[in-house]
């Protein structure tokens, strides 16, 4: 995104129109991820809150569609992904996804790993298995150390002595080294930093003395203590801002270092140029001396953005090298200032977008904090962190940043902090939940249900346990704890009903609709009740596990939508209740009945814009209900419809669904064979 940024306006605009029409309405979702975003394609409206499965369905869809605005046969796109065996299981799905996907072209991603940090079973390894399953060509290069060959070829090229005096060299720098490329060139600029290598201008060559540097101990150092070493040999002032700038991480921006170092932009600029000379830092855009030749106040009245202006360490075992010259008994400490001063440089509204920089370092130094209200106040940082997490589909950091929050809380907080530690509960337990954690999941929602003291708090985490126990196939349990949750809000129904049941179901919402006429239902008012809208939310939940596991439950799930409607007024989800009620209707014989019913479900949707809702009741209504009255072909267009909009919307189950339907009303319309088979 800094790349674009730089390019002129009106490549920007075109780029800028090109992301909008791939993102359409879900811009905000992209902009949440990659925060630059918002600088090219402008503020977007938030986005449909869809549940915790078809968000994250979604956002793989959006950001797939994404990369594919990059990825064109005119401009090809290489992503480079680094450290991968430190990737979370949402990147590695989103890896997969990327590189599976038919629609993925023009796209190259290389990906680096420590191959000695992984195994058969390490989540990567699978992922890559996965990958080469399909048609998907992987190649794998595997770099080796140098070998002693390789490091008397390297010397030979860079110093000019005795082959005898060479080869002694490289055998003490390859023992030394394991042949590590980073770490040999390392011990070179060490040797000669430390006057053990030295060039001879009269004989014109180079001169070491093998006895000096072994004697010196120089290379009996490991990698990170050898560049310690490089770095308390630069100015005082760079030492300081560069353990600064390895506690923010491998990529650090001037503005943010500034702040943290409480000096100017020119002042960090100055002390940053001598690790830049040394090459122990680098610049990640070519405006990076423009602070060093203009002062603040110039720097202001040019409207500069110190935002873009980043940097990036050498190599990982560079930032621990600044890292370790903090002592043992500081790090926390200074952890936690930079913390608090990067809180304190953020205006309350900018507070969400920058939440993961300043809970990432107040979460280091959290031994620290010994005030009961500071504690809370970090608590509450990580449910923002961690919902903001979640909203990305990176559920483990949430999980990380939740159960932070969670360790921060004391005993009695359900009775003196209830609102946070109910909301992080209710959100690690989602969070764990949609990282697989299905055990450590269910744990909290428990201990949620013992603690809770209002019933619909109780409600959120019972919606989180159908969702958990769906996703594993574990219907039944899905069903009884939806029939458990609805008992709690004064709706009864049987585990195991009869045709009985179904018949007195039926009967009771035929008395309930009365005479009203099924066109005026949709004048009902808003149901507002928020138990009667809890009511609702578990009972379309329950919908499918019911059609699946009991088919006799059903019904009366549907009948229960339908008088909650009547009685108490529609709602987005009420569009459910009656598309199922008019297939009910249907299969009773009912025709008119059920048609109206469904064009009633129809009414709703866009009465409600309840798109996250139009994939099912299109399903419904083009599969079972339309062409009783209406010729097949007529149902062809709204179930692409409901592809398009199951795609969109997350809920990939009926968009499936509509897609088999449509393919199978294609031929009974008696569109010729090709075109079906197509």
């Amino acid at each position: 995104m800094q790349q674009l940024l730089t390019e002129q306006s009106e490549k920007l605009q075109s780029w800028k129109q090109k992301l909008l029409k791939a993102l359409s309405s879900n811009g905000q979702i992209i902009i949440d991820a990659i925060a630059e975003v918002e600088l090219i394609i402008g503020p977007q409206p938030a986005v449909v809150q869809l549940g915790p499965t078809e968000s994250q369905n979604r956002f793989n869809r959006v950001f797939q569609a994404f990369i594919q605005v990059f990825a064109q046969v005119s401009h090809p796109l290489v992503l480079f992904l680094d450290d991968l065996q430190w990737a979370d299981a949402a990147s590695l799905q989103m890896i997969q996804q990327l590189m599976t996907n038919a629609e993925s072209q023009y796209l190259l991603l290389i990906g680096a790993y420590r191959d000695n940090e992984v195994n058969a079973t390490h989540p990567l390894i699978q992922t890559l298995d996965n990958i080469q399953k399909t048609t998907v060509k992987v190649s794998t290069i595997t770099l080796r150390p140098l070998a002693l060959s390789h490091v008397e070829q390297f010397l030979g090229d860079t110093l000019i002595g005795t082959q005898k005096a060479q080869i002694q060299l490289a055998t003490l720098l390859f023992n030394k080294t394991a042949g590590n490329p980073f770490f040999l060139t390392r011990m070179l600029k060490a040797l000669y930093q430390e006057k053990l290598l030295c060039f001879n201008f009269a004989d014109k060559r180079w001169l070491w003395n093998i006895a000096e540097i072994q004697a010196l101990g120089i290379t009996d150092l490991t990698v990170v203590e050898l560049v310690a070493s490089n770095i308390r040999s630069l100015p005082d002032a760079t030492q300081e801002v560069l353990k600064l700038a390895a506690c923010i991480g491998n990529r650090f921006n001037l503005n943010v270092l500034a702040t943290i170092s409480q000096k100017t932009l020119s002042q960090t600029a100055s002390g940053l140029w001598s690790a830049l000379q040394s090459g122990l830092i680098l610049p990640l855009n070519k405006d990076y001396k423009i602070p060093l030749l203009f002062g603040d106040r110039e720097l202001e009245v040019m409207n500069f953005d110190d935002s873009r202006l980043s940097y990036k360490f050498l190599h990982d075992r560079v930032q621990q090298a600044a890292y370790s010259l903090i002592p043992a008994n500081q790090k926390q400490a200074t952890h936690l200032k930079i913390g608090e001063l990067l809180l304190n440089s953020t205006p309350p509204e900018a507070l969400e977008s920058n939440i993961f920089d300043i809970v990432n370092q107040l979460n280091v130094g959290i031994q620290s904090l010994t005030e009961r209200a500071e504690q809370d106040k970090l608590a509450n940082f990580n449910l923002i962190a961690g919902k903001r997490a979640s909203s990305a589909a990176a559920y483990e950091p949430a999980v990380r940043y939740l159960q932070t929050g969670l360790g921060l809380l004391t005993e009695n907080s359900w009775l003196v902090q209830y609102e946070l530690t109910l909301a992080l509960f209710v959100e690690a337990a989602q969070a764990e939940y949609l990282n697989l954690n299905f055990a450590g999941s269910k744990e909290l929602v428990d201990t949620t249900l013992q603690k809770a003291t209002k019933l619909l708090d109780k409600i959120k985490v019972y919606e989180i346990q159908i969702q958990s126990y769906a996703s594993q196939n574990k219907l039944t349990d899905a069903l009884n704890t939806g029939l458990e949750a609805l008992k709690l809000l004064g709706i009864t129904l049987p585990s195991r009903p009869t045709q009985v049941n179904v018949l007195l179901g039926l009967a009771q919402t035929k008395l309930t609709q009365g005479r009203r006429k099924i066109a005026d239902l949709v004048n009902l008012p808003q149901m507002s009740d928020p138990n009667k809208l809890a009511s609702l939310r578990i009972l379309a939940a329950i919908t499918v596990p019911a059609y699946i596991a009991q088919p006799l439950l059903l019904p009366l799930v549907t009948f229960a939508m339908v008088r909650l409607s009547i009685r108490f007024g529609n709602s987005a989800l009420s569009a459910i209740g009656y598309g199922f009620y008019a297939l009910l209707q249907c299969v009773l014989s009912d025709i008119n009945g059920g048609y109206q019913f469904g064009q009633l479900a129809l009414q709703l949707l866009e009465k409600f814009n309840a798109w996250e809702f139009k994939s099912k009741v299109y399903l419904i209504h083009n599969n079972v209900i339309r062409h009783w009255k209406e010729h097949s072909k007529e149902t062809l267009k709204p179930l692409l419809e409901g592809v398009a909009s199951g795609i969109e919307m997350g809920d990939i189950e009926s968009a499936g669904y509509c897609c088999g339907i449509y393919c199978v009303n294609l031929f009974f319309s008696g569109e010729a064979l090709d075109d079906a088979e197509q």
